[in-house]
């Protein structure tokens, strides 16, 4: 029977270690990536008991499972019930085999929590969003497929969960762009030509379509409240206007400021 020596069963276990927290991270980036900005703190207590139950919760039974707490429950992996009944140094073998059980348990619940949060993620999404995701996973599953599936014949039921995190991570990495598009900012150019030009009804319009890409935009209001009062000379709508902006929880003490004296002069 092999026996490890200490060094090298130290940088199995360590190397082992340090690599199951990249798979935990990995886990808990994309889930928190795949999950919408307004959604991302709720999901942080599921995701918290899942890393319990699914991830720490087995690492410490592994632990318990191969010391070998008495002589009626030996150690589960053969190699370290071995050493410890030859009387030989056992700890060894020990740190090794608990090294690769983290592997193992770390790389499986990786790969679980992308699926799922890859599959919640899908879910949720509608229209052409939906579309556009499904159309990005089947790219990355086509174009990971083989490179997953040498990963898996060549390392068998160890390296299972890193096939499924190959082929899923790349889905997960690409997925929130696609997913969660950034919103372009306002852009008022067109409303400032066509008030130059006295076209005020169409400048109002040109506002209010950039109003919609952010409705708690500052400068967009600002704009409007100036528009009523000084070309549509409606007064009430313009106080109206800014009161609204000034009750926005984004706005700032500063804007709240230039929206009071705007609203003094």
């Amino acid at each position: 029977m092999y026996y490890p020596s200490m060094g090298r069963a130290l940088v199995i276990f360590f190397a082992a270690t340090v690599v199951s927290v990249m798979f935990a991270g990995l886990g808990w980036g994309m889930a928190y990536r795949l999950a919408s900005h307004s959604q991302r703190k709720q999901t942080l207590r599921p995701l918290v008991l899942w890393s319990l139950r699914g991830l720490v919760l087995p690492g410490l039974v592994w632990m318990v499972m191969n010391f070998g707490i008495s002589w009626n429950l030996q150690p589960f992996m053969p190699e370290v019930q071995w050493a410890q009944n030859s009387g030989k140094p056992w700890f060894p073998a020990y740190l090794e085999i608990v090294g690769r059980g983290f592997f193992l348990i770390s790389s499986y619940w990786a790969a679980i929590t992308l699926g799922w949060s890859l599959f919640r993620a899908g879910k949720k999404a509608e229209g052409e969003v939906r579309n556009s995701f499904k159309g990005l996973c089947l790219t990355c599953f086509l174009a990971m497929l083989i490179p997953g599936l040498g990963i898996a014949l060549l390392g068998g039921l160890p390296l299972i969960g890193l096939a499924a995190i190959a082929i899923l991570g790349p889905m997960g990495a690409y997925g929130p762009s696609v997913l969660l598009p950034k919103k372009m900012p306002p852009m008022y150019a067109r409303a400032v030509a066509r008030l130059k030009f006295g076209k005020y009804a169409e400048a109002e319009w040109e506002i209010i379509r950039e109003l919609e890409k952010r409705e708690d935009d500052f400068e967009g209001w600002m704009m409007m409240a100036d528009l009523y009062a000084n070309q549509f000379h409606d007064l009430g709508e313009a106080e109206q206007t800014i009161l609204e902006i000034c009750d926005q929880p984004r706005t700032t003490t500063s804007q709240l400021s230039v929206a009071l004296d705007r609203l003094a002069e």
